[in-house]
């Protein structure tokens, strides 16, 4: 800027002098500008220095009708604006001169405040603005001299430290003083106050993004030159799409980021009755503007950049926040800080404009960019009160635009809320559902959750849709492509559960589950009329059906359909079971299957006299069963020519002992009672085995042998060999194992050989009533011998069965004591006396609670064998002392054989008095060292009387021995001293004293003996 005197063409001075004129008449008016100008420039526009350096171009660009440029130029201390345009004026420079009063009343410009150029203060107190013809510079230091100068403005300037209205008093620059730039029409001169407004400006500078000419059409480009860098903003527009150009450098090495924004742009005139309440300079410009501006990449729309705030622009920044993703420019009414929307009609009016112009801009993107568009859509929550009015009605518009393009016609569009969506969606699925479900949104569309819900999409579960297409009729393949896609999309099985399937005869069933799907091998007709077989369309046939229940109709799979095994319980009652009996057969023919459900033992077979029956009720003619069963019902032999034997084995038709299995059995008479003939009574047998128990046993398997009970008398030997056999014979010998409540496990005989011992399997007698040639003695006279040929018979099996082979074997079986007793009770029985009395000790000798109920019979020992008694005629004479006391039968033994008899002992019926005089004798010494414990001294009788009876010998009730004669002494002395089996040898001493040392001798050769081979029992050899 020249220091020389210049020429005033804009009356600068006469601007000066009526300014000072007013400051001088009222004081006041001086701190009321200098306040305002503070206002604007530290508050109002702060951080706008830029943008409205920028705005005044684009004014100036404007009303000159000619393209709009911008040179921002920085360097050390000082920032160059210039720009194309109307230059400066005389009206220009009053309305830099004074505070909201602006020059720009054309249509076409932005600036409306006359505020905007405050914004320099915050960098500079020297600005200037020159054109060609000349120019005016502000600045504090020439305004505070010429305050100064005024005598009662200068204590009110005291009073503000200095601060004073930079932009009141305009001072001319002449022509020739500032240089324009070449290009350029007018250039600001801002000499920057210190560094930090230097960094400042930097700073804005860096900071400018391209979309700037969105908002101010008119510029066309803007060029940033800084020490560091120079940048060029430029934009290209083509109807409604702009790209804007940002150049970093120059010539062929400049880095160049083109960004393109889709635009809608709204205009036009006023109702002055909106604008009633505005100010009159705002009314003489009755015309609004809305532009929405979306940058969109590689087709589909983006974030706004990150210079770029979300927020309106009127047409400068505001602090109005826009949460839509695009770029709002709207002529909204603003607050003198021109920060906030200043409320009223015309702000109400122009926000419903700018919403229907958003609605248009989505429009127009959703044909342009497709589903891409409806990230646009607005969601989520509201940014403020215009936001919030601005997307109301925006969605409104929305919600009824023809919008979504529908599935199966693309160029078909409805609005969003008609367009109804699948859920969970798949583009494969709808494609297929569409053809016969309208109005079904694209799926690309219907991914866009939030957006679609925005507009009011109706959703549509896709197990409620598929539940639907029941109804519908298609040809086979459409629904084959249905699962195709189905699959395809990995649906959840659980939305398929209801998924309609085509069948063969015209049906559509819903849901896959219990359907036949054929796998390429053609389906018996007569099969699958007579099983009601529900078969899938084979052209509609998919593996999906297949994972969703259908069975596959290959012969394995077909034996375990349900509708089969139905079919196969119930055709007994068939009018012609043939067909379906032969399909069944061809179908296990062919399955190589190794077992059957045993249901297919119901299927109705012919037999050889042309009846109709059960499979499981009938044998094959010349099978072992056949020849062992009393009247076999033989299949008939048209069956096994056509099959063969095998099929006809599977389905339960027997050539053995048929065997069945169960599992996981209450052990309840009622329910073991339905599995087989007198499986009842087995229960309860087991049952009475067991302690008491509050809930039902379990058995986890139960295996049962039929047809038992048909076995011809004469024909058992033969039976036996047939349940010898490897599987029949587990099943017999192998105990069943019962779960008690308490876990613990019970093996009990199996219901096989619990009915096969009472059986009349040899010659009528049951194997229990009978013993095995060659048996234990002990069992002799007790049981008759079982048939020589019987030898024959698995031994195992025949133990099991029961026959008799030890006592041991006898009393470990649970029914074997109470059997025992029994056959002891009976006449028809012979047992000899010491017969009798081992097995009535093994008896006596189990725990009591094996001991067998009490009968009123006992047998006794008698001269010949034994005989049976009255147990009221019997006693157990517990000593041979006691013998000639008692009057009843007597029964060798001690207080258990009494106890397990339920009969007298001696003890109870003998009182034992010695009534007799005696005296008193020792011991003869050779009786010593026959017995060492026989007591040193006894009692001498002339006539021993015990309790009214002459006896020979006694050991009363405190140990003493008495005894009247030798044999009587000899057994006294050996009873008290526990040695009974030495009476005799103690007789012989007695009798004559030279045979003791035979005796001794004896005795010790006995002992030795006993050393080497230890007899059983306690007793010793004799």
């Amino acid at each position: 800027m020249s220091g020389h005197a210049t020429d005033d063409p804009f009356g600068t001075a006469a601007l000066r002098r009526a300014v000072l004129d007013g400051w001088a008449a009222s004081p006041t008016r001086f701190r009321e500008d200098a306040n305002v100008e503070d206002d604007f420039a530290r508050d109002g526009y702060r951080n706008q220095l830029v943008v409205e350096l920028a705005q005044n171009a684009a004014d100036a660009a404007s009303v000159a009708g000619v393209p709009g440029r911008l040179l921002l130029q920085l360097t050390r201390g000082l920032l160059l604006a210039a720009n194309t345009g109307r230059p400066l004026d005389v009206d220009g420079v009053r309305a830099l001169a004074s505070m909201r009063a602006s020059a720009k009343r054309d249509e076409r410009t932005v600036g409306r405040f006359g505020a905007g150029f405050a914004a320099v203060l915050s960098v500079t107190e020297e600005p200037s603005v020159v054109s060609r013809d000349g120019g005016v510079r502000f600045s504090a230091t020439a305004t505070r001299e010429e305050v100064a100068a005024v005598a009662h403005l200068r204590e009110e300037l005291g009073r503000r430290s200095g601060h004073l209205p930079v932009l009141r008093l305009p001072f001319a620059v002449g022509v020739g003083e500032v240089t324009v730039p070449d290009g350029y029409d007018t250039v600001v001169v801002l000499p920057l106050r210190d560094d930090g407004a230097h960094r400042a400006v930097h700073r804005l500078l860096d900071d400018l993004d391209a979309a700037l000419l969105l908002a101010l059409p008119a510029l066309q480009e803007v060029v940033v030159d800084t020490a560091d860098r120079r940048r060029t903003l430029s934009s290209r527009r083509d109807a409604a799409v702009v790209r804007l150009h940002d150049r970093d450098g120059d010539g062929d090495g400049a880095d160049e980021v083109v960004s393109l924004w889709h635009t809608v742009e709204r205009f036009g005139p006023l109702d002055p009755a909106l604008l009633a309440d505005r100010p009159v300079e705002e009314r003489q410009r009755p015309v609004w503007s809305v532009l929405w501006a979306v940058p969109v990449d590689a087709g589909r729309p983006t974030p706004l950049p990150s210079g770029v705030p979300s927020v309106l622009h009127a047409p400068t920044r505001s602090a109005e926040p826009i949460s839509l993703p695009a770029l709002l420019v709207a002529s909204l009414p603003m607050e003198p800080n021109r920060r906030h929307v200043a409320p009223g009609p015309l702000a109400s009016w122009i926000a419903e404009q700018a919403a229907s112009a958003y609605a248009d801009l989505v429009a127009q993107l959703a044909t342009e960019l497709g589903s891409e568009a409806l990230r646009l859509v607005p969601v989520g929550p509201a940014a403020g009160a215009l936001d919030a009015a601005i997307r109301e009605q925006a969605l409104e518009e929305l919600r009824v635009r023809p919008l979504i393009p529908v599935a199966d016609d693309q160029e078909y569009r409805v609005a969003g809320r008609d367009a109804a969506r699948v859920q969970p969606a798949d583009e494969g699925v709808v494609a297929v559902v569409s053809q016969a479900y309208a109005g079904l949104a694209d799926p690309a569309w219907a991914a866009a959750r939030s957006a679609m819900d925005a507009l009011g999409s109706p959703v549509l579960g896709l197990a409620d849709l598929l539940d639907a297409l029941t109804t519908l009729q298609r040809p086979a393949p459409w629904w084959r492509t249905l699962y195709e896609a189905l699959d395809s999309a990995r649906v959840d099985r659980e939305v398929l559960d209801g998924l309609p399937v085509p069948l063969v005869d015209g049906r559509v069933r819903r849901g896959a589950r219990g359907l036949v799907m054929s796998d390429g091998e053609a389906v018996d007709e007569a099969l699958a009329r007579a099983a009601d077989l529900a078969l899938v369309d084979p052209l509609a046939a998919h593996p999906l059906l297949v994972r969703l229940g259908a069975q596959p109709a290959g012969p394995h799979t077909l034996l375990s359909t349900p509708s089969l095994l139905a079919a196969v319980s119930a055709s007994i009652d068939h009018e012609d079971p043939a067909p379906l009996a032969a399909a069944v057969l061809r179908l296990v023919l062919d399955s190589n299957v190794t077992r059957l459900d045993d249901r297919f033992a119901h299927l109705a077979l012919s037999t050889a006299d042309g009846t109709w029956e059960p499979a499981g009720s009938l044998v094959l003619a010349g099978s072992p069963l056949a020849e062992v069963l009393d009247d076999p019902h033989c299949v008939a032999a048209e069956w096994v020519d056509r099959f063969g034997e095998e099929p006809l084995r599977l389905v339960g038709v027997a050539a053995t002992f048929p065997l069945r299995r169960y599992h996981d059995v209450a052990l309840e008479a009622g329910a073991i009672g339905e599995l087989f003939p007198d499986g009842a009574e087995w229960a309860d047998w087991v049952l009475d085995q067991l302690p008491a128990l509050d809930y039902s046993p379990l058995l986890p398997e139960l295996a049962v042998v039929e047809r038992l009970e048909d076995v011809r008398d004469d024909a058992w030997l033969r039976a036996l060999q047939l349940l010898a056999e490897p599987s029949l014979r587990q099943v017999v010998v192998d105990p069943v194992r019962v779960l008690l409540p308490d876990g613990r496990g019970v093996d009990v005989v199996s219901p096989a050989a619990w009915w096969l011992r009472e059986a009349p399997v040899f010659g009528g007698v049951p194997p229990v009533d009978l013993r095995l040639p060659g048996s234990d003695p002990l069992l002799s006279g007790l049981f008759d011998e079982a048939p020589t040929r019987v030898s024959d018979v698995d031994r195992a099996l025949l133990d099991a069965l029961g026959v008799r082979r030890s006592l041991t074997d006898l009393l470990a079986d649970d029914d074997g004591p109470e059997d025992l007793l029994e056959r002891l009770s009976r006449e028809d029985r012979v047992v000899g006396s010491e017969q009798l009395n081992v097995l009535y000790g093994a008896l006596a000798s189990l725990p009591p609670e094996r001991w067998p109920p009490v009968h009123t019979r006992v047998r006794v020992p008698d001269a010949a064998a034994s005989l049976v008694v009255d147990a009221d005629d019997v006693v157990v004479v517990l000593s041979p002392l006691h013998r000639p006391l008692v009057d009843r039968r007597a029964l060798p033994g001690d207080a258990r054989l009494a106890e397990l008899l339920d009969v007298d002992s001696s003890e109870d019926l003998v009182e034992g008095v010695v009534e007799s005089e005696g005296i008193q004798r020792a011991v003869e010494p050779r009786v010593l060292d026959v017995v060492p414990t026989s007591p040193r001294t006894w009692w001498e009788h002339d006539d021993l009387v015990v309790s009214g009876r002459s006896v020979d010998g006694w050991v009363d009730a405190s140990g003493a021995v008495h005894a009247s004669t030798m044999e009587g002494l000899a057994g006294a002395l050996c009873w008290a001293a526990g040695r009974w089996p030495l009476r005799r040898d103690v007789a012989a001493v007695l009798s004559d004293p030279s045979t003791t040392d035979d005796v001794l001798a004896h005795l010790a050769y006995e002992s030795w003996v006993d050393s080497i081979d230890p007899p059983e029992g306690d007793e010793p050899r004799r």
